[in-house]
């Protein structure tokens, strides 16, 4: 029974209804009209930062366009249009999250989704500074030229004062 039915109904049929939605499908509908495409922040270029050497930095690349790896090295040979990165990054020096991650393209550099709940990186480290650790990226495949041979993931520290040296992914 939806909300607009209520207006139609009875008094009596009102006084005992069996089951009362109202206002859900407006919220779902307002969730469909806020929500805004997965896209990244295209940026002009990583923040201007002292680099630190990546002594104990982390990234960790879980899945690219749904597929699992756990190597550092990352096949293109779908069709798609974009390529969809998920994972977790972290300093281990302190273990603790970036204050911000950035993703080295070529000559373009995008700022990651990151800070993503990741329970199951806290709980397996035993460490529950590292649950805000998960990030996501999804770029368009065309940038991806022939040329390109990896991704560079940049770390921001937790206190933002360095950018820790790039993490890289192979392209194959």
């Amino acid at each position: 029974m939806w909300c607009y039915d209520l207006y139609h109904m009875d008094v009596d049929e009102l006084a005992k209804p069996e089951v009362v939605i109202c206002g859900v499908g407006e919220r779902l509908l307002d969730g469909w009209l806020t929500q805004k495409p997965n896209l990244p922040k295209l940026v002009g270029q990583i923040p201007n930062l002292p680099v630190k050497e990546a002594v104990d930095v982390r990234v960790k690349l879980d899945t690219y366009n749904g597929h699992p790896t756990d190597d550092t090295n990352i096949s293109v040979t779908d069709d798609s249009a974009t390529l969809e990165l998920i994972g977790w990054a972290a300093d281990f020096n302190d273990y603790s999250p970036f204050a911000g991650l950035y993703l080295k393209v070529g000559e373009k550099i995008f700022e990651c989704n990151y800070g993503g709940e990741r329970k199951d990186v806290a709980d397996y480290y035993s460490n529950e500074q590292l649950i805000y650790t998960g990030f996501q990226i999804t770029i368009p495949v065309k940038i991806l030229d022939n040329e390109l041979q990896e991704l560079q993931f940049f770390g921001v520290s937790a206190d933002g004062q360095y950018i820790f040296q790039p993490v890289k992914y192979i392209l194959t």
